[in-house]
This record gives C-alpha cells, sequence and structure tokens, in this order.
C-alpha cells in the first residue's frame, strides 16, 4: 500500500496533467501502480491521452519530490487522501475536475450529512458579521459543517463562529499545509484543527499565490450542499464560488442588502440574474431543502457496493451515460465495469441506448 500511495503522489506531481486526465488514467489502468506499469505506447493510445502526455508520465516522475511529501505529511500529522480511497470526500467524488489529491489535518467532517459554505467580502460590514451569528445559531440544532476559506472578513466570521458553537468547521486553504495565509489566522486554524480541520489539494512548499485561491474556491462549492454568500462587492472569489456551484448544481444563497450599498452588490445581482436564490431566514434554507434536525454520516449510507455506485451516477443522467464518463464518475476501472454492468443489466435496472450509453430503468 505504501508505494501505492507513493506513486498515487508521484501521479498528482506530473507537471501538466490535471483531475480529468488522471481520472481516465485510473479508469483503464486501475491504480496509480498500473499506469506507471503501463508502457508508453499503451498509454498513448488511451482516449484523451496521446502521446505527448504519455511521455510526460513515462519520463516526468519526481520520486524524490514524492517521498518528500510523504515525510512532510508524516511531521505535519496530515493525511493524504487519494480520489479513489474511501477516505476521500463523497461529495468531490462526483466532480470530474475534483482535486486528484487531497492533504488534510485534523477530522474533516465533510462527509457528515448538511454542509454548508460561507462565503463573501474581505471587508464585510457589521450587517454582514451579525447575519453570518444569526444563521450559524439558527442552524446550530441541524449540526451542519461549515466550510470557508480562512480568508479575512466573512471566512474567518464563518469559522470563529462555527467554533464558539461547538459545529465542525472545516478551512480549505490556498497554499500547502505548511504555509498559512493570512498568517494572522494561524491560532484559529490550529483550533479548526481539534474541531474539523484543514484541507487543501496543494502538496507541501506551495505558497499562498493569487493563481491559487480560484482552485480552493471551487473546493469549498464542492464540498457544500449549501452555498451562501453573506456580502459581496461587485468583483472578488465570493462571486467565482457562486459560479462553481451553479456549475455543481449546489443550492446557492444570498443575503440581499441595500441597492446603493457597494458591499452587498454582488450578493443583489446573483438574485437578480437568479444564480442565487434570496435568503432572509434560515428556513429558505431548511425548508425546500428538508433539512432534520437528527443528522446523520453519510458515509454510514453512501459507502455501498460497486452497483450501487452505478446507479447513484446513473439517477443523476436521464440521458444516459458512457462507460467512460461512468468509470470516471464511479472510480470503477474499465476493466471491471462490464461485470457490474451486465449484472445490472440482467436484473432489468439498466438498460444500454444508442451512443454506447447506459440509462437507470425507471419504474
Amino acid at each position: 500500500m505504501h508505494d501505492e500511495k507513493l506513486q498515487q503522489v508521484e501521479l498528482s506531481l506530473l507537471p501538466g496533467i490535471g483531475p480529468v486526465t488522471v481520472r481516465q488514467l485510473i479508469s483503464y489502468c486501475g491504480s496509480a501502480c498500473g499506469v506507471f506499469g503501463t508502457s508508453e505506447a499503451r498509454l498513448g493510445s488511451i482516449p484523451g491521452i496521446g502521446k505527448k502526455t504519455a511521455h510526460t508520465i513515462s519520463a516526468g516522475r519526481d520520486q524524490a519530490l514524492a517521498r518528500d511529501q510523504l515525510k512532510m505529511a508524516a511531521a505535519f500529522q496530515a493525511s493524504i487522501h487519494f480520489f479513489t480511497d474511501e477516505s476521500y470526500p463523497h461529495r468531490l467524488k462526483q466532480l470530474e475536475d475534483g482535486p486528484v489529491l487531497l492533504f488534510t489535518r485534523g477530522r474533516p467532517a465533510y462527509d457528515r450529512q448538511y454542509t454548508i459554505g460561507i462565503v463573501g467580502t474581505r471587508r464585510p460590514t457589521p450587517y454582514a458579521i451579525s447575519v453570518i451569528r444569526k444563521i450559524l445559531n439558527e442552524l446550530y440544532h441541524y449540526r451542519p459543517t461549515v466550510i470557508s476559506g480562512l480568508a479575512y472578513g466573512v471566512d474567518i466570521a464563518a469559522h470563529l463562529e462555527a467554533l464558539k458553537l461547538g459545529l465542525p468547521t472545516i478551512g480549505v486553504m490556498g497554499s500547502g499545509l505548511d504555509h498559512f495565509y493570512p498568517n494572522a489566522h494561524k491560532n484559529i486554524a490550529e483550533r479548526m484543527v481539534d474541531q474539523g480541520g484543514l484541507v487543501t489539494e496543494l502538496r507541501f512548499g506551495c505558497k499562498p499565490e493569487m493563481y491559487h485561491f480560484p482552485s480552493r474556491n471551487r473546493i469549498i462549492a464542492g464540498l457544500s450542499d449549501v452555498l451562501l454568500v453573506v456580502e459581496a462587492r461587485k468583483k472578488g472569489g465570493a462571486l467565482i464560488t457562486a459560479a462553481y456551484g451553479n456549475a455543481y448544481g449546489k443550492a446557492c444563497f444570498a443575503v440581499p442588502g441595500a441597492i446603493d450599498a457597494p458591499a452587498s452588490a454582488g450578493c443583489n445581482q446573483l438574485i437578480k440574474l437568479q444564480k442565487a436564490r434570496m435568503m432572509t431566514c434560515v428556513e429558505d434554507i431548511v425548508e425546500p431543502l428538508r433539512w432534520s434536525k437528527n443528522p446523520v454520516n453519510i458515509s454510514t449510507f453512501l459507502q455501498g457496493t460497486p452497483e450501487a455506485r452505478i446507479l447513484e451516477v446513473l439517477g443523476n443522467f436521464p440521458e444516459g451515460v458512457h462507460i467512460d464518463r461512468l468509470s470516471r464518475k464511479t472510480q470503477i476501472p474499465i476493466n471491471k465495469m462490464g461485470v457490474y454492468l451486465l449484472n445490472l443489466e440482467v436484473r432489468g435496472q439498466i438498460k444500454t441506448a444508442p451512443g454506447h450509453k447506459f440509462l437507470l430503468v425507471r419504474k
């Protein structure tokens, strides 16, 4: 297993190879060891890979850097999760562009039944802070995990209120776990390790560069069932997070503000363009989403058989799914997929459609 983890890290470090490509490689080769054990010519014949990427895989391995990452993880008492691991967040498994590798500290409660991402401006008004306090106090009995990005303003206000209430809270970082941004929040982040955790897709040694934060925002959106923009100006990271939330089919909400308030211009625009529902009270969230005050850990019922994962994915695609995409979404290698599909088809639970797609039989 140690060799597989090492090669998972190596695979994630390959230059110019993103999450979609890695998922395609794993779906055909079965594992990171399988990828590196496949000839360059064979890799080049995998759909969507090609000769250039195949050569990068064969020639671009950096085992020394990968070993350093494992050593750093041990030194920081951090965990490394590959997207095929059972410990990898279920919500991110559903995203084709989800991180290949996650570095975490603490015990991030990302698989609780309810998660809410709270984002907004770095220069909030007292109104925004009071809204955060009110919303989280009223959501307390639903025990949601509170997710944000550790930044100044709305982000850190959400983390602090969650800590105060004893709610699990996750900080998604735009740097490696050995760099904090802003450094002023380092002590708060350390408290969060004991009441949730820290998550990043960036390796140890990565500093908080500005171009890291849009990718960080997609993880916030991906981990959240509900995404709440409390206060946002016309431009900023909160609107990027909301855009990811819409793309991922998340329930996006925005808190309205005065029409002439610059700090609320982004929220008002999201509502106006119907990219977020208006939130004026907690019931706006819990009633349409049917939240219960007795939440459970979703890992207890989402970790099932391969057939169950296939049916779950097909349920989201009434038009059908090609086997390549189905393999990526379920993290089931193509060379094993055929048996499961045959079993489901024999039982009448799925059927084939033109274009080599598979459909859920709806009864």
